[in-house]
């Protein structure tokens, strides 16, 4: 396949001659002349051009240049349209020693030249074909030899052109072969032993060979592909280093080689040859038009700029590289080996939402309830915004987009429309036209596709080309397939391109996980128990978001139970000996041991009283007057009565089922039965005869009556009985006076006098107090 000058012949006539003789290129002195300069060949579905190898200073084909644009090679020019370069098929031709054939070896219809097969060294071309040159064996003719003990003679004998030895004739019994001739006796051939000549491209070897005594000749051993020197065969014996003539590949330059017989008759690559347009490269041993270098590897990020970066993408139109603008990176993030580093990041997530009518239904519902959700846990923390396709009436219409924003759950809700009636599903559609609502481009920018289908307006190619475009400026692009019929291969080379994460969510439950598990991804933050976790104006993680009975603590959520972290403040709660710290209602408190009660901070140990004495009857109140006693405001005689007791048992005790017990002698009813309340030893308890008190003390706890203590101003008895019938105290009066009362001289131990007969008394009363006013247990004996 050859035109201007570069080969044999114009295509249409048979070699007839046993091989061209080599030309010299005039301008090429001592090279063989493979081809003029300038000339064009086609090469399948290339064009190769004549040019000087840069290694030799000799004109070598070029690699071939792939035609473009649908064109094919004809005649060493790439055309639309094709013109036989031969005729007809399977002519063969000769062009110097190598071989070409007439058929069809590109992609147009037109019969071409095929590459050129270079015969072997010991081949010739001979009308197409290389074909073995035999070697003379012996010479000249009629030149008689001994073959042991045989004569032979030289000549034609067989078919080919080359002289050969005849048949070896026998010597009669008795006689042996001595330089060419039969005789009795013998002369030696050759002088001395062992000594070698070449002789019909091979070796022999002067030596005993016959059964005289004279010294002969041997038959000459050929020396093959090698050459015979002073007796010796000369020359290595080479191996194939290629796999067939003519074929092509790319060297590590980049540059073309091409498989040729060299001059040891081995097949081997010829040196490289660099593709002559500037923006071509070698490619399967073809040089193709290609594309400016812009940056590395597709997906490689390069820091640049003050603080950011730049990506390689691929411009899907040309399949060109092409690199991204600058990439800021957020506060609190530098730029480190082409990734922002260093703390998290606070993301901007556009869902981009399918409501086709493959949607309606409980995959509808539970969609939009997690997408709700998602938003609301993460309101102020997260940009979010949105693009629910298909819009209206037009199946493959994308709609409107919702603007990214931190407080934009209720945006979301509006968008979020019940599914359309159409079941188209424009996917490629809903992803064009995204990058204006992300402004410039920066670090955390994400589109999150949710579908329950494939795209069935255009293509999948033009799905995936728009998310090469979103991936190109950095923005992260990631799917999500929710019920049963979404295409996983598409959602799986979605994520591929745009370098986020493929999803399947069949349930609302995994949905729900895999927002979580999404948004942990793209805030750089741990996933969090219990609720969401996202990045913090400070640049650090946080949870928010946290489920009902649950608070935020730096990056967990914990329980409103948790001692450890209670309360808004996440307070670590002390504990206590005999009891746990617990959190109730967002404050520390004490959890005591089953028989330990806390007073003062500590858990003490509280039991029943047992014995006679242990409680007492100190002081009591019969007639208040118009005394307010219990400080509620207002003056009654039967809620201001008040009894005043005194544990004397030397431990805390439990008052629980303890009963105060009033009326005649003999006759008295229970008025007042104690839950389970701790008193310490040595502490008084104030109990009113009805209506709530505010009142507190030091020693002494003041509770309210179950309605009235049946104190008579006339005289009454009063009785303490525990749970189990023991009488611990018990006290008779006669009288009362008004707003005076009768207590215990010395307090717990002493004879009840009134108050203001009382050695060291102090005016009618010392409700809660000792009798001098100081505070329990300070008064009491031990």
């Amino acid at each position: 396949m050859s035109s201007g000058g570069g080969g044999g012949g114009d295509g249409f006539a048979l070699d007839t001659g046993g091989g061209d003789a080599a030309e010299v290129d005039a301008d090429t002195a001592g090279c063989v002349a493979v081809c003029a300069a300038d000339a064009t060949r086609c090469d399948g579905d290339g064009v190769s051009t004549c040019v000087v190898d840069a290694a030799t200073g000799c004109l070598v084909w070029g690699g071939p240049v792939a035609c473009a644009g649908g064109l094919s090679c004809s005649n060493g020019v790439c055309s639309a349209v094709c013109s036989d370069e031969c005729l007809p098929a399977g002519t063969a031709l000769c062009e110097g020693q190598a071989a070409k054939r007439c058929g069809q070896y590109d992609s147009d219809s037109c019969l071409d030249w095929s590459a050129l097969e270079p015969c072997r060294a010991n081949e010739l071309c001979i009308n197409g074909a290389c074909v073995v040159q035999c070697q003379d064996e012996c010479g000249p003719v009629g030149v008689v030899g001994c073959d042991g003990d045989g004569t032979r003679s030289c000549g034609q004998f067989d078919s080919d052109s080359c002289l050969d030895w005849s048949v070896t004739t026998a010597c009669s019994p008795g006689e042996s072969c001595s330089n060419g001739s039969c005789s009795a006796g013998c002369d030696d051939e050759c002088l001395p032993s062992g000594t070698r000549l070449c002789e019909a491209g091979g070796v022999k070897t002067c030596g005993q060979y016959d059964s005289d005594v004279c010294l002969d000749w041997s038959a000459v051993v050929s020396c093959g592909a090698q050459s015979c020197v002073n007796g010796e065969c000369v020359g290595s014996t080479c191996q194939d280093s290629c796999p067939g003539a003519g074929q092509k590949r790319c060297d590590a330059g980049g540059r073309v080689q091409t498989c040729q017989l060299g001059a040891d008759s081995c097949l081997a690559w010829t040196a490289g040859v660099a593709c002559p347009g500037a923006n071509e490269s070698c490619v399967d041993g073809v040089c193709t038009q290609g594309c400016p270098v812009e940056c590395g590897a597709v997906g490689d990020q390069v820091c640049s700029g003050a603080n950011g970066y730049r990506v390689c993408g691929v411009d899907p139109a040309s399949g060109c590289d092409t690199e991204s603008s600058f990439i800021s990176c957020q506060p609190h993030n530098s730029c480190s080996g082409g990734d922002c580093g260093g703390a998290c990041v606070v993301p901007e997530i556009l869902f981009v939402v399918d409501r086709s009518s493959s949607m309606l239904g409980s995959v509808w519902d539970y969609t939009r309830s997690r997408l709700l959700a998602a938003a609301e846990a993460v309101e102020g923390e997260v940009k979010i915004g949105a693009r629910v396709f298909p819009a209206g009436g037009s199946g493959c219409d994308p709609g409107a987009i919702v603007g990214l924003a931190l407080d934009n759950a209720s945006g979301l809700e509006g968008a979020l429309l019940a599914p359309s009636d159409a079941s188209s599903t424009p996917l490629a559609a809903a992803l064009t036209g995204l990058t204006p609502s992300f402004g410039d481009p920066n670090q955390g920018e994400h589109v999150v596709l949710i579908t329950d289908g494939s795209e069935t307006c255009g293509t999948t190619a033009s799905v995936l080309d728009q998310v090469q475009l979103l991936a190109n400026r950095g923005t992260t692009v990631h799917a999500i397939g929710v019920g049963s019929g979404f295409d996983s291969e598409l959602l799986d080379d979605i994520a591929a391109i745009g370098g986020g994460g493929s999803y399947a969510a069949s349930s609302s439950t995994a949905l729900r996980d895999v927002l979580k598990e999404l948004i942990a991804d793209v805030t750089s933050c741990p996933s969090v128990a219990y609720g969401w976790g996202t990045c913090g104006s400070g640049g650090s993680c946080q949870a928010v978001g946290c489920s009902s009975g649950y608070h935020a603590c730096a990056q967990q959520c914990r329980s409103n139970t948790d001692a450890t972290a209670c309360g808004a403040t996440c307070k670590v709660c002390p504990g206590a000996t005999h009891g746990a710290a617990v959190c109730d209602s967002g404050a520390c408190a004490i959890a005591c041991d089953v028989g330990y009660v806390l007073i003062n901070g500590a858990c003490t140990a509280c039991y029943p009283a047992t014995h006679a004495g242990d409680l007492v009857i100190n002081e009591f109140m019969a007639d208040p007057g118009l005394v307010d006693y219990n400080g509620n405001g207002t003056s009654e005689p039967s809620a201001d009565e008040w009894i005043e007791l005194v544990n004397r048992s030397g431990h805390t005790v439990f008052m629980q089922g303890v009963r105060v017990m009033t009326g005649p002698p003999g006759a008295t009813a229970e008025q007042h039965a104690f839950g389970g309340l701790c008193i310490p030893a040595g502490h008084a308890i104030v109990l009113f005869g009805d209506a709530a008190t505010t009142l507190t003390g030091s020693g002494v706890t003041y509770l309210r009556g179950d309605g009235s203590l049946s104190l008579n101003n006339n005289g009454d008895r009063i009785e303490l009985i525990g749970a189990d019938g023991t009488l611990f105290d018990g006290h008779t009066y006669t009288t009362s006076a008004a707003e005076k009362s009768w207590t215990r001289a010395p307090d717990g131990t002493g004879a009840f006098v009134r108050h203001d007969n009382a050695p060291g008394g102090s005016g009618w009363d010392s409700m809660g107090a000792c009798i001098g006013g100081g505070a329990f247990p300070g008064c009491l004996a031990p």
